[in-house]
């Protein structure tokens, strides 16, 4: 379940994953927040009956914003934009910067209804330390982990977001993804979890323009005829070349974390609000979880900036 702010689904509704509906052997639902926004605390009174075990998920509040700030594929590194973008982020929500870096008015709004607590830090789900993070979630919850599941995927960055690459060819209709299975971070019916029926054409297939994604080729078809691989495989070659040039133009504007320092340091007024709001929001972390906290390197250099000032 999935509280929506106001903005993205009139009073509340729940956003129940279609996939869930599709599966079966769920012993527990779940409620994630959406930052801290109006409304929500009367909504999860609603919704919630008793205590919970909650995870509270944290990153470096520096790290978030750039990532908030890259989440508009038009982005652009540079002062003005990075100006514009944090005043609307600043004012998203109940409290300043609500659903970027509000992590302790987040926590605020069900806190009585917490019965246990696990924070983890997001480096801990990603990459080669996903399996390790989500071994201790699934500690922490009281379930087991699903075998041989590959925990080192990417969903959301600039490639998921533009996949899967949809075609038809001579009637066949062909799904090009980077996961296994027809799957899109933007998808309505995503079927990651749901039984895959789709024919796989090829799951291993790699484009020097992408040389660290595998690509997996799939379609609805019961057979695909030998005699169309050349062509298909041109047609998908052509197609993943028009990606490469969207993402490249969209990678090589993106906010980087210099520009974003130098940014803050030209601009004091800002930095020193956000250096009051972050310290506001993470003062709980630094008493529950300290090790995270101090692990955080984006956010040494925004203070190593501001002492230097």
């Amino acid at each position: 379940m999935h509280v929506l702010r106001d903005e993205v689904a009139n009073d509340f509704s729940l956003a129940l994953k279609a996939e869930l509906l599709l599966n079966s052997g769920y012993a527990a639902w779940g409620i994630t927040l959406d930052g801290a926004t109006p409304k929500k605390p009367q909504w999860i009174k609603t919704h919630l009956s008793h205590k919970v075990p909650t995870i509270c998920l944290v990153r470096d509040p520096i790290d978030i914003l750039i990532s908030a700030l890259n989440y508009n594929t038009k982005c652009q590194n540079t002062s003005e934009y990075i100006l514009t973008h944090l005043q609307a982020l600043r004012t998203s929500g109940a409290v300043p910067y609500a659903t970027t870096i509000g992590f302790y008015a987040n926590y605020k709004q069900i806190e009585p209804f917490v019965k246990e607590i696990l924070y983890i830090d997001m480096k801990e789900l990603v990459g080669e330390s996903a399996l390790g993070g989500m071994e201790k979630v699934a500690s922490f919850l009281g379930f087991a982990l699903p075998k041989n599941q590959d925990f080192n995927i990417r969903v959301n960055d600039w490639l998921t977001r533009v996949m899967p690459i949809t075609l038809t060819i001579n009637g066949h209709k062909i799904f090009v993804s980077v996961f296994e299975g027809h799957f899109s971070s933007s998808d309505a019916f995503p079927l990651y979890h749901a039984k895959d029926k789709c024919l796989y054409i090829k799951k291993d297939y790699t484009h020097h323009l992408f040389p660290n994604n595998k690509f997996y080729i799939s379609t609805t078809s019961k057979h695909f005829p030998d005699t169309l691989y050349s062509e298909l495989f041109k047609i998908i070659d052509s197609q993943i070349k028009m990606i490469y040039d969207e993402t490249k133009l969209y990678i090589d504007n993106k906010v980087t974390l210099e520009v974003f320092i130098s940014t803050l340091e030209a601009h004091p007024k800002v930095a020193y609000d956000l250096a009051e709001v972050i310290e506001k929001q993470i003062i709980h972390l630094k008493e529950k979880c300290p090790q995270i906290v101090e692990s955080w390197g984006s956010y040494k250099m925004f203070l190593t900036m501001l002492e230097s000032k």
